[in-house]
């Protein structure tokens, strides 16, 4: 399906050649199109650039519809994004630093344009004034030269826009149109010298990257139910034989009863809480309809290393047909039909996450061998003493408490923990890095591992996937393990984040002038409601 007839030189240009700009002085304004070409390609992109809220405005529906800008310098940007634990300023990287470069080139190219049609106008016009009136032009006998700016300087590479010249900007994306950008540099035409500051004046530029027609890219049929990919969960451990518990309920219903495509693999650190882990995962199997097939324990006499849990667990992936070394008591056995050139879908988990079938599919839908990982932002939940006494509330059953909202939780988009990706692709990538003892740091070098590899990253809010509050203890020394001092900033840092929203907080910090001020208004109701009576 062909959306344009375009020409192959018109489709062939960059997005900003496609710019309607308009350059803005304190006197005039002026509109023009910098491509006059009739085809469907141009009567598109002149229908967005018309459309788009540029020089006037759009009535909305509400405050809530409004898109705002984000200021930026050459070497600063201020994201639009302020929630808790987003950063205020950052510096253009990337793909931000690419469009924002290629924008501020435009504009400059566009000035520079402008300001030579402005020098051979005003050249012309003193030819004009010349041959007309010699006089008029001769001051003790030598001839006025008109002069373009009040730099008094008519080298025109002085006089050319550059960077330098550049002030500040803004943009933001309209999901409908396209990005719109209004950039503010140094007028070097026009100095203001109406008094002894000397102070510059500036020249406003707005550029528009369209946005095109949608085109189809692809339509693929996903697999039916019956044969959906299997999906293997890692799960490193380490006592929490608690919580490990409550994550094997909550794995039974969704991953066994409900999607029956799941396998887990627990890779168990130490001896303490061994047998307790055991016993749990026995009991599983020995329930009528949890197949023994899907449910393996790994047993490893050393110090916790989720890196190492990790790539054990990768290492011992199984077939459908094959029991994986015992169920619940396989102590290690190597997968007895494919070895290691079985490739399989990896999700890595941990006992503190609670994931729902939904989320199990998009980790099938978003994971490619040799082509895309999937790394969910996770939502996180705040500690529910907190969350639902500061409402007088009592504190509801953990699958009650797995609601998506301001009050509940964040976006965990600083944690790449979780992760759906093909096991072949792991190793090709080198796995972890296991030099990582304990907590954190493991799962970020992976990530840029293939950050900086031709593997597409689909990184997305999921709804499906639920970190759940504990208390976490970041002391130097936790669990027997040195944390780095990097390791211990990223644990305070979580551990803060984690607790509650800002506002939960401030009640929390208020809470004795709240209480006094609630005494204080309910005793004059009260004295008003018995002077009445």
């Amino acid at each position: 399906m062909q959306l344009f007839k375009c020409n192959s030189s018109l489709f062939s240009q960059t997005p900003v050649d496609f710019v309607k700009l308009y350059n803005y002085s304190s006197s005039s304004s002026s509109l023009s199109y910098l491509t006059t070409n009739d085809d469907d390609c141009s009567l598109h992109v002149k229908k967005q650039i018309e459309s788009a809220e540029l020089t006037k405005g759009v009535p909305l529906n509400n405050e809530y519809e409004i898109i705002p800008f984000t200021q930026f310098t050459l070497n600063r940007i201020h994201p639009v994004d302020l929630s808790l634990g987003k950063r205020v300023v950052e510096k253009p990287i990337g793909y931000k630093r690419k469009d924002l470069t290629e924008t501020l080139f435009k504009a400059l190219e566009s000035l520079n344009i402008d300001d030579e049609k402005l020098k051979k106008t005003n050249k012309r016009k003193s030819s004009s004034l010349d041959n007309k009136n010699p006089r008029a032009n001769v001051t003790n006998g030598k001839k006025y030269k008109p002069k373009f700016n009040n730099n008094n300087n008519n080298n025109n590479n002085n006089n050319k826009y550059g960077l330098e010249d550049f002030v500040e900007g803004l943009y933001r994306i309209d999901p409908t149109t396209g990005t719109q950008y209004e950039l503010y540099f140094r007028d070097k035409n026009n100095l203001n010298n109406n008094n002894n500051n000397n102070l510059p004046n500036y020249v406003k530029v707005i550029l528009m990257r369209p946005f095109a027609e949608l085109a189809k890219i692809s339509v693929t049929d996903l697999p039916f139910a019956k044969r959906k990919e299997l999906v293997h969960v890692i799960l490193p451990l380490s006592g929490r034989t608690n919580m490990f518990r409550s994550f094997m309920d909550k794995f039974v219903k969704i991953g066994l009863k409900n999607d029956k495509r799941v396998h887990l693999t627990v890779v168990y650190f130490g001896e303490e809480g061994l047998s307790e882990a055991r016993n749990i995962m026995s009991k599983i199997v020995q329930q009528k309809g949890n197949g023994r097939n899907s449910l393996r324990l790994l047993a490893l006499n050393e110090t916790f290393s989720r890196a190492k849990g990790l790539r054990v667990g990768a290492e011992r992936v199984w077939d459908d047909g094959d029991d994986g070394g015992g169920g619940a008591d396989g102590g290690g056995g190597e997968n007895k039909t494919k070895g290691k050139n079985v490739d399989a879908l990896l999700f890595m988990c941990d006992v503190d996450i609670i994931f729902s079938s939904r989320f199990l599919d998009r980790c099938r839908w978003n994971a490619k061998p040799k082509k895309q990982v999937y790394y969910p932002i996770v939502f996180s939940l705040y500690n529910p003493n907190v969350v639902y006494k500061v409402q007088g509330k009592e504190i509801p059953s953990e699958t009650d408490q797995l609601i998506v909202s301001r009050d509940t939780g964040y976006w965990r988009d600083f944690g790449f923990g979780m992760t759906c990706q093909y096991r072949s692709d792991f190793f090709n990538v080198k796995g972890f890095d296991e030099d990582v003892v304990g907590w954190g740091g493991e799962d970020v070098n992976l990530y840029r591992k293939y950050v900086k590899s031709d593997i597409k990253v689909v990184r997305a809010t999921d709804p499906g996937i639920f970190h759940i509050w504990h208390p976490k203890v970041c002391s130097s020394n936790a669990a027997g393990q040195q944390l780095s001092p990097d390791q211990y900033k990223s644990c305070i840092r979580s551990k803060a984040l984690n607790e509650a929203s800002h506002a939960q907080l401030g009640f929390l910090a208020f809470k004795d002038e709240i209480t006094k001020n609630y005494h204080h208004h309910h005793h004059h109701r009260e004295h008003a409601q018995r002077g009445r009576t």
